[in-house]
């Protein structure tokens, strides 16, 4: 079980690797209600705190993410969180994924896995379709655009893009990912997580991707089987977001540096041996871009300021590189729906 503690002070200028909304996290808990024994059990399995979850804007480390899925699992016995009619017991997923080793290609083993989940779920279930070209992953539930129809289509398309994404041994970038609710609180997450272009109100929830992916074959076997079944949820999470790949690569050169001196993507292109136009492009099939890397830093980084240090907003503002408080305001607001101060205040009222 892996355990991570809260996000210290000392966390505030070092931003995890990779981070999840914490609207994500709160949806994981549906059927866990506030103040019960058993949430409270799954909440300190995760060393989380109740406040923590309630903050707007909060991200939580994907370790620590993860570690909140397990407990969850354990406490409700229950690998899709208590959202199906059907109860997906633990070693479900596990016994999914050891079918697809005598699959040759990407297409064949999602066909089986899909077909695989309608075996433990009823409520809700996928299908693959491909015309040539593009490949589709389209999702249906009984539940609708409902909440806990929103939440398992999360859940169910995260599970499959995160097994695709391994059997392939790289990401699978999302050409566009369609859902069919309105547009939740935490939308602007969905670029990150799932796909740049992202459609919500749409008839059928679907993911789409370039049909080439399922003629691939399978790159892993009975050991990386193992491994990634010890390694998940938090390999389901990350998606082959590997040190190696351009997007971390460009993160941590950010890193290095101070928002208000971050350099060009000229610049940054320069330092990593490459053009402009090709390390756009290798960040666009990465699912993300230059100006996408810049904001979550900046989110991050301001979201620990605020909870952990007393300066004051317009310190804040020009520390993320902001030529004036009010266009730090537009960007908070963008990412977490109110006010920076609404936000630290919020905050200090929860702890």
């Amino acid at each position: 079980m892996i355990t991570p503690a809260p996000l210290s002070p000392s966390a505030a200028r070092r931003p995890a690797a990779v981070t999840i909304a914490v609207e994500f996290a709160r949806a994981a808990l549906l059927r866990l209600p506030a103040g019960s024994a058993a949430r409270g059990r799954v909440m300190a399995l995760a060393g989380l705190e109740e406040h923590v979850l309630a903050t707007p804007g909060e991200r939580l480390p994907a370790e620590q993410f993860a570690a909140l899925w397990l407990a969850a699992v354990e406490v409700l016995d229950d690998e899709f969180f208590g959202l199906d009619t059907r109860q997906m017991r633990g070693g479900s997923f596990a016994l999914l994924c050891r079918s697809l080793m005598s699959t040759r290609t990407l297409g064949q083993a999602m066909n089986r896995f899909l077909r695989g989940c309608g075996l433990f779920l009823v409520d809700v279930r996928g299908e693959l379709l491909s015309d040539g070209t593009t490949a589709r992953v389209a999702v249906h539930t009984v539940h609708g655009a409902s909440e806990q129809g929103r939440i398992a289509q999360e859940l169910f398309i995260t599970i499959v893009h995160g097994v695709l994404c391994w059997l392939a041994g790289q990401r699978v970038p999302l050409r566009h990912a369609h859902f069919n609710y309105a547009a939740p609180e935490h939308a602007d997450e969905y670029a990150a997580v799932f796909s740049r272009s992202v459609t919500f109100g749409a008839d059928v929830t679907t993911l789409v991707f370039d049909a080439a992916w399922l003629g691939q074959r399978i790159m892993q076997d009975e050991a990386a089987l193992k491994h990634f079944l010890a390694s998940s949820p938090l390999s389901l999470l990350v998606k082959y977001r590997r040190p190696d790949r351009w997007a971390s690569r460009v993160r941590h050169l950010l890193l290095a540096t101070e928002p208000s001196q971050w350099p060009s993507l000229k610049r940054v292109a320069a330092t990593l041996g490459t053009t402009t136009t090709t390390l756009a492009r290798r960040l666009a099939d990465e699912g993300t871009g230059y100006q996408d890397l810049k904001d979550r830093l900046r989110r991050e980084r301001a979201v620990a300021l605020l909870r952990n240090t007393p300066r004051s907003i317009d310190d804040i503002a020009a520390e993320l590189g902001y030529e004036d408080a009010r266009a730090f305001y537009r960007s908070f607001r963008r990412w977490t729906g109110c006010a920076p101060g609404a936000f630290r205040r919020a905050d200090e009222a929860a702890a």
